[in-house]
């Protein structure tokens, strides 16, 4: 389920500049809304390679309490995830604020998502993820993509039954990394 909680960064999408030409831009925006939508579509389709497009090839995630994931273990963890459910019933990103610098941004929002998948038991559990996250974006070849991304505030519960409650992103972290893309 790692891949599940790394994934709600890409999930929220909300860009901002660097903190010296803050710039919110509506076309960007609706840019990188359309990204997300057609992660959305290559989740729900179970499509690795989509998503992968997606991702820049030096993409890290992080998630607050864990160890950063490169492209290669994401998508894996992706794989893992959409190989073993049953059936996604919702994939959603509430973007809150987009912000530009040239070439790069950073989005913010929250994430949420649910399936079912069979347990060792083969019971079938309903699992569903929400939380915080920021994105660091870069354009390339016209297409934003999407090269950093953090999770915070992840709440994940199997039947309904809270499983894991992760802390606060650091607030060094927040503020620091996410304008930085790198």
């Amino acid at each position: 389920m790692n891949l599940s909680l790394f994934l709600l960064p890409l999930a929220a999408v909300f860009l901002q500049q660097s903190p010296s030409h803050p710039q919110d831009n509506q076309q960007v925006r609706k840019e990188i809304e359309a990204r997300l939508a057609q992660f959305v579509d290559a989740y729900k389709r179970k499509d690795i390679k989509a998503i992968g497009a997606i991702l820049a090839p030096d993409f890290v995630a992080i998630q607050s309490g864990m160890a950063p994931i490169n492209r290669a273990q994401a998508l894996a963890d992706y794989k893992r995830e959409l190989d073993s459910s049953q059936s996604v019933f919702y994939v959603s990103f509430n973007t809150e604020k987009v912000t530009v610098d040239g070439n790069k941004a950073i989005s913010e929002g929250t994430t949420k998502r649910s399936f079912t998948m069979k347990d060792s038991s083969q019971k079938l559990r309903t699992i569903a993820m929400s939380g915080r996250a920021r994105t660091g974006w870069i354009k390339k070849d016209g297409q934003w993509i999407a090269k950093r991304s953090e999770a915070w505030d992840v709440k994940v519960t199997v039947d309904g039954k809270l499983i894991s409650l992760n802390p606060l992103a650091p607030a060094e972290s927040k503020a620091k990394k996410a304008v930085t893309h790198e």
